[in-house]
């Protein structure tokens, strides 16, 4: 039981630390375009599009794939 605790914990943390490692990475283009317009809105619709093909994704498998919809 200690070592799924321990294993849980350690996951946990690494997890938290990886997130902010890669959000402070994401951040850095951010925080020198709010001066460049044009930046700001490739990083705009850049996020846009990406969330729309996850978004997309994640209902044709489950929807799909996943027989959700079939009759």
């Amino acid at each position: 039981m200690e070592m799924v605790l321990g294993f849980i914990i350690i996951f946990g943390v690494g997890s938290i630390i990886g997130m902010a490692f890669v959000g402070s990475l994401m951040g850095v283009p951010l925080a020198f375009a709010h001066r460049i317009t044009y930046i700001q809105n490739i990083f705009k619709y850049t996020a846009g599009i990406f969330s729309l093909v996850i978004g997309i994704n994640i209902m044709y498998q489950i929807g799909i794939l996943g027989h959700l919809l079939s009759t």
